[in-house]
């Protein structure tokens, strides 16, 4: 009799060969599932894409109906414009919390107007999909600002500015005599354009002190205030001094757009409200597009997505492309489309730029970034 617990010489249980031929199925089978499911998995990863165009001299779909991109106070002179600013902007495909999945990326790494962007190098470490959101509105919210005061100083209007102290660093020079809640109105007792302005002349300053006039509850104070080296940086000088500009503008322009964030369209909008309070069509009836952030001083700075926005303004027909000579760098291989390119440094270079295109007149396109320090 045979025990039913004790293998028989035939049943193959105990044979080595069987069973790692057993095994290598296991294995084979949990290999192609793993396969399979790669595709799905979450990567690393985000995509950049072109985004959408807005003409912001046009209208916008709101949830109060159509409304215009600008609008501007009662006692502004307007002139309509029917020209064409277009706004560009990138999409971002995926976030922190849901990145894109592997397979997904297949398609992106063989399209050029795509980039594939490390979730690292987009998100900080304890950044959020929301955090970032946040910040982008805020970006908005003060490129807007800066724009109109820019595009009214470019026309020759007079717009008295404060910067508005919100936070002092206590290792620097403002320690103990610029306060949270206090207002710089002068240095060296001029009249301030802003934040950025205040940047260059400590730059500029090195070690020497600067004269700053402050308003403080009824009172005006000049302080003299040092200037110390950031403490990882020398190169960068810095009195210690976090604030935001108090524009006193003329002319006030809000802005009927959402859902897009981000400081690129400073120097767009600028060129909108020039064409907004001057007769006549900027454009000359060609399609602009344009890409750069703008400060109080007028200066035009670098943006991210260059590839991505070139593709979008490509797509949207674009006669003449603006940017900023800071990106010159950011240049892709190949440019999309036939339009041509302008590079400028300022508001006041773009604006002369778009004036000339529309006069018939040609642009150095991407030579230009050759001759830009």
């Amino acid at each position: 009799m045979t025990d039913p617990y004790t293998p028989t010489a035939n049943s193959g249980q105990g044979d080595p060969q069987k069973a790692g031929r057993r095994h290598k199925r296991v294995v084979m089978i949990l290999l192609y599932g793993l396969l399979a499911a790669l595709p799905f998995l979450p990567s690393p990863y985000l995509v950049e894409q072109p985004g959408p165009v807005l003409n912001t001299l046009g209208e916008v779909e709101t949830e109060s109906g159509t409304e215009q991109i600008l609008q501007f106070d009662e006692s502004a002179t307007v002139y309509p414009s029917a020209g064409t600013l277009n706004l560009l902007t990138v999409t971002i495909s995926g976030n922190k919390e849901y990145p894109r999945s592997w397979g997904s990326l297949l398609f992106a790494a063989f399209d050029k107007s795509q980039h594939i962007v490390p979730v690292a190098e987009y998100y900080g470490e304890d950044e959020s999909s929301a955090d970032r959101e946040k910040l982008n509105n805020a970006l908005m919210e003060s490129s807007q600002n800066s724009a109109a005061a820019a595009a009214q100083r470019e026309l020759g209007m007079d717009v008295p500015t404060k910067i508005e102290v919100v936070n002092v660093n206590q290792e620097f020079g403002a320690a103990g005599l610029i306060h949270e809640g206090d207002f710089i109105t002068e240095i060296a007792g001029e009249p301030i354009l802003g934040i950025a302005q205040l940047q260059q002349l400590v730059q500029q300053s090195a070690d020497k002190p600067l004269e700053l006039t402050v308003e403080r509850a009824e009172t005006r104070e000049v302080e003299t205030v040092s200037v110390k080296p950031q403490l990882y940086d020398d190169r960068i000088w810095l009195i210690g001094v976090s604030g935001k500009n108090v524009y006193q503008a003329p002319v006030t322009v809000k802005y009927a757009i959402d859902r897009i964030g981000g400081p690129s369209a400073g120097m767009i909008f600028s060129l909108a409200i020039i064409d907004e309070l001057t007769e006549g069509e900027l454009t000359g009836g060609k399609i602009v597009s344009g890409t750069g952030t703008i400060d109080d001083t007028g200066r035009v700075g670098p943006i991210g997505g260059l590839t991505q926005k070139l593709y979008a303004a490509s797509r949207a027909d674009t006669d003449l492309f603006l940017m900023s000579a800071e990106n010159c760098h950011d240049l892709p291989a190949e440019i999309p489309g036939d339009m041509d390119i302008a590079v400028v440094s300022t508001l006041h270079e773009a604006h002369e730029a778009v004036k000339n295109y529309a006069a018939g007149g040609s642009t150095p396109g991407i030579a230009a970034c050759k001759t830009t320090p």
